[in-house]
């Protein structure tokens, strides 16, 4: 799923990225954990029919943070077009959570882990 990784490049020194994977989720049972939702991390549970975009990881390296790189890395995978038939978009974090808010994501309060969701169209 190669339009599922995003590399943001500063003189040709990688800065930022963002892994992601589509997913089926069963809405009676939400709560995976990632080892369970990435396949052990090593993506295998991708189905390119699924409903949902998981933000397996996204990064911008410290040098360069507040700078509005992590935004413009969400925002090109989040406009991908082959997300169009994807009704949400999913991940974990721990210590982004007002980031991601600013991005429209809200954290389900319901849940053991720390995600956040974003409903799209």
């Amino acid at each position: 799923f190669p339009e599922g990784q995003i590399v943001c490049t500063r003189d040709k020194e990688i800065v930022g990225y963002a892994t992601s994977l589509i997913v089926q989720l069963d809405e009676d049972s939400p709560w995976y954990s990632y080892s369970e939702i990435t396949g052990n991390g090593s993506f295998s549970t991708h189905d390119p029919n699924g409903d949902t975009l998981y933000g397996a990881d996204v990064a911008v390296h410290p040098d360069h943070r507040g700078q509005g790189l992590g935004k413009a890395v969400m925002e090109v995978l989040l406009d991908h077009p082959a997300l169009r038939d994807c009704h949400a978009v999913g991940l974990r974090t721990r210590d982004a959570g007002p980031f991601y808010a600013g991005l429209g994501f809200a954290r389900l309060p319901e849940s053991p882990h720390p995600i956040w969701v974003k409903q799209q169209g």
